[in-house]
């Protein structure tokens, strides 16, 4: 079975939605109503060949930044994996051009501090700082791309309650009040029962 060709809104989408990832923005500049837009970006995600058209245009997207999936996924790992005890040796930092290339890549910045640490002795002492980056972020984009952690649903939403119910509650004694409780409580539509 050929699958549907997308429609000149829907091309657009893809491609808006490629440039900045946002769904209801995309919606918008690819000509659906600013008031609908939210919900025809989500519904365009969903639809497995706008989906497919904005793989490709992510893949495009890498290849003329002359990215690979792979290498980026490379970089992440070596990230998440980093340990700051790889950085010293007998207790000293090791120096920079003794690291390995990912070791150096794991290396968010890097101080070096001149200063007498005891006053009056006449040394002056180097301290050596590192800053490797955040190994949590890499742990949780890791985890995102593989699809490892699970969202929490939302809770339903209380009902609402409309001015003619309100309404109602003036009109109805107790007992009768309790009984429409009780029925919208069981999901048993009130129309049905009075039809």
């Amino acid at each position: 079975m050929k699958p549907t060709a997308l429609t000149p809104r829907q091309e657009r989408f893809a491609a808006e939605y490629s440039k900045d990832l946002n769904a209801t923005q995309a919606a918008i500049r690819a000509g659906y109503s600013p008031r609908t837009a939210q919900q025809a970006g989500s519904r365009l995600l969903l639809n497995v060949v706008v989906s497919g058209e904005i793989a490709r245009f992510k893949g495009e997207q890498l290849d003329s930044a002359g990215w690979k999936a792979s290498e980026v996924l490379e970089e992440l790992r070596i990230q998440a994996h980093s340990r700051i005890g790889d950085f010293f040796e007998g207790g000293e930092l090791k120096p920079l051009h003794t690291l390995t290339p990912a070791q150096q890549a794991c290396i968010s910045g890097y101080e070096m501090v001149m200063k007498n640490a005891t006053a009056g002795d006449g040394q002056t002492d180097r301290v050596l700082k590192i800053k490797l980056w955040d190994k949590m972020k890499a742990l949780d984009l890791a985890m995102q791309h593989f699809a490892l952690l699970q969202t929490k649903p939302e809770p339903p939403k209380a009902p609402t309650v409309s001015i003619q119910v309100k309404s109602l509650a003036l009109v109805l004694d107790a007992n009768q009040l309790q009984a429409i409780r009780e029925r919208l409580l069981s999901g048993v539509d009130l129309k049905e029962e009075t039809t």
